[in-house]
């Protein structure tokens, strides 16, 4: 009898994630109503575009939503509460996400005309975006604290995430927003990837028991700026000279746009990020 309430009990927490999948569905759809219809896009005028940015925003209500199911409590009522209060937060965090990419990341750039025209480079782009906000809304809603010593993380992680890509833009010889703007598939699957990786070291640093204001920011502060110092000075060096040797990753995406060394380049980031945060925690 336990084994099949514990069954019933999987079951609902599964239909309430897919609710929320859902909910993001319809509320995505009607933001966009007035310039295209997204099942058209994707059904009939087999839209890659269309599909990478819905892809990235349903696994972001997923891995934030993780969190609730992983940490629930023993009392089904109370979990179920719980699940339902973190889909309504990261559908929030979700779309102001989208805001964000919108009006400053992509300042500049019509997204929506952008997804329209099947800007795969945007697609790319808000994919790895939205999974990046997934993974920091998981790190902030699984650690220990005051209830809104999340949201207060989560913020910083958006703020760290922005500065993030604003420094890269820095450190390349190109204008990588320019780029995904006109097209440049390896240029909007660079940051895409980048941001996932960031947001899995944002993640970890953001996890585990709350033990003061200072102590607790000033581990995600030294946590992010290592993050931003590993993947985009020392990552781009030890690729450059021993995975891709004779190889230049900037030259790469915006001369060549060669889409190859770049799959290979963004696997290792992550890859890099996986390790990073696993020692963070």
């Amino acid at each position: 009898m336990e084994i099949l309430i514990l069954f019933i009990q999987s079951i609902v927490y599964a239909m309430c994630v897919f609710m929320f999948i859902y909910f993001a569905k319809v509320i995505a759809d009607y933001r966009v109503a007035s310039i295209f219809n997204v099942d058209y896009q994707i059904l009939v005028s087999e839209n890659i575009a269309v599909s990478l940015r819905r892809a990235g925003l349903y696994l972001g209500v997923a891995i934030g939503m993780y969190a609730a199911i992983e940490g629930n409590s023993s009392n089904f009522i109370e979990g179920l509460i719980s699940e339902i209060i973190y889909g309504i937060l990261i559908l929030i965090f979700l779309f102001i996400a989208m805001f964000i990419n919108d009006k400053i990341i992509l300042k500049g750039i019509n997204n929506d005309e952008e997804i329209k025209n099947n800007n795969i480079s945007v697609g790319l782009f808000e994919m790895g975006s939205y999974i990046a906000t997934g993974i920091i809304a998981y790190g902030s809603f699984i650690g220990s604290g005051p209830w809104y010593s999340s949201i207060i993380f989560f913020a910083l992680g958006q703020l760290v995430l922005i500065a993030m890509v604003w420094i890269y833009r820095y450190l390349t010889k190109y204008d990588s927003i320019k780029e995904i703007k006109e097209g440049n598939i390896p240029a909007g699957l660079m940051i895409g990837g980048i941001m996932i990786a960031y947001g899995l070291i944002l993640k970890a640093s953001i996890i585990g028991p709350f033990t003061n204001w200072t102590n607790d920011l000033s581990s995600f502060a030294l946590s992010a700026l290592s993050g931003i110092l590993l993947l985009l000075v020392f990552a781009n060096k030890a690729i450059d000279k021993l995975f891709l040797p004779g190889s230049n990753i900037h030259k790469e995406i915006a001369e060549d746009k060669d889409l190859p060394p770049i799959i290979v380049v963004v696997a290792i980031k992550i890859s890099i990020a996986i390790i990073i945060s696993a020692v963070i925690l």
